[in-house]
């Protein structure tokens, strides 16, 4: 298997990166990872073709992967509908989860996403934000977590026009422990 990996080059990026590339040589260890790498301020454009070169030089791909699903509607649908891979089996799955890629998993463009729960995340902010607020040092507060959940086809795929929502009542038990239970 040949998966080309849409990568930036940022900061953000990098230990994503680091640990996709550990997990999958672990996981996988015929697989040949082929990183694109790209600058954000390159985006649209240079990124586009950046993008399609990195498919082109790569027609055996089986799969690609991008760190961020915001880039499929500003570039990355494009590189992809245009390479020879398309219409073939080839699995393609983004991180962070839009509306955008919802549409893409119904209509067979995008494979999958691993996306990020903004609710759980801005319910984690607001609890950091309180126990700074009532005193504690930021320095020992609790990791927020947020989970991670795969959404293909066939897997907890939001209603179409609907965010995802993850299937944990976080608010819950953030508003328990807000209520000192």
């Amino acid at each position: 298997m040949v998966p080309a990996r849409i990568r930036s080059t940022s900061r953000v990026y990098s230990a994503i990166d680091s640990a996709f590339e550990t997990l999958i040589k672990r996981d996988c260890p015929k697989c040949r990872l082929v990183p694109v790498d790209f600058a954000f301020n390159q985006v649209p454009n240079p990124a586009t073709q950046i993008w399609k070169s990195g498919i082109l030089a790569n027609p055996d791909s089986k799969a690609i992967g991008v760190d961020s699903d915001q880039l499929f509607g500003i570039g990355m649908q494009t590189a992809i509908q245009q390479s020879p891979l398309r219409g073939k089996n080839v699995i393609v799955v983004g991180g962070e989860g839009g509306r955008l890629n919802y549409e893409l998993i119904r209509q067979g463009t995008q494979t999958a996403s691993v996306p990020l729960p903004y609710s759980w995340l801005m319910w984690g902010l607001a609890d950091t934000l309180n126990r700074v607020f009532a005193g504690q040092n930021p320095r020992t507060l609790p990791s927020e977590g947020g989970g991670w959940q795969f959404v293909d086809k066939e897997h907890n795929l939001p209603a179409s026009g609907a965010q995802y929502e993850p299937p944990v009542d976080f608010r819950s038990a953030y508003k328990k422990i807000w209520a000192g239970s």
